[in-house]
């Protein structure tokens, strides 16, 4: 499997390889992601992001989430938080990924050192480990 994003890529869409997962994208087709990863509150990250959310799980830092839920009026219900350097199976429930327990991926939260609550995200997808910031 190939790494399917990099630090350059556009935020517009960004899957991550081996799941369903998107990082800093909320466009997606209805029922394909449910497990969206906000990196950091700026714009051009959670375009698409509104208090009508409700596609799946955004997965980001404690103070993103307080961002995402002060500015934009996302429930709370609607948001996990990640731990910084802790490690949290997230099963892929998208439409088009395999089904069982072991579906999924760890992913850590790594402090981005951008803005407050930046984060870069590792995911252990078996058999392989790649970043996503």
């Amino acid at each position: 499997l190939r790494m399917q994003c990099s630090l350059t890529r556009s935020p517009t869409s960004t899957p991550t390889s081996g799941t369903t997962f998107t990082v800093d994208s909320f466009r997606a087709k209805p029922g394909a992601c449910r497990q969206f990863f906000l990196s950091h509150f700026h714009s051009d990250h959670y375009t698409g992001l509104s208090k009508s959310f409700k596609a799946g799980v955004i997965f980001c830092t404690e103070i993103t989430a307080k961002l995402v839920q002060l500015k934009l009026g996302v429930p709370k219900e609607r948001i996990q938080i990640l731990t910084l350097n802790e490690r949290m199976f997230v099963p892929d429930l998208g439409i088009g990924s395999p089904r069982g327990k072991d579906n999924g991926a760890f992913v850590t939260a790594v402090d981005a050192n951008h803005c407050p609550g930046a984060a870069m995200f590792l995911f252990r997808v078996r058999p392989f480990e790649t970043a996503c910031t």
